[in-house]
């Protein structure tokens, strides 16, 4: 895998684990959001799940794939 391309992946991934981290932080920042426009179900979806649970499943979904991209050759 090329070095530019393992940066995409890690800079990806890092973005993932800090959107956990303020699911996590900030649980009701999603209380009283109603989606619109396309793909408003997916939308309405993350803002109906967002809090602690979703936070953890990201940061382990992000940690676990950083480690994978680091560790294959």
């Amino acid at each position: 895998m090329d070095k530019k391309v393992k940066l995409g992946y890690s800079i990806g991934f890092a973005i993932l684990i800090a959107i956990g981290l303020l699911a996590i932080l900030s649980p009701s920042l999603a209380d009283d959001y109603m989606a619109v426009g396309p793909r408003a179900g997916l939308k309405q979806m993350v803002a109906d799940y967002w809090g602690s649970k979703l936070g953890m499943g990201m940061i382990a979904l992000g940690a676990l794939a950083l480690a994978g991209v680091h560790t294959s050759e």
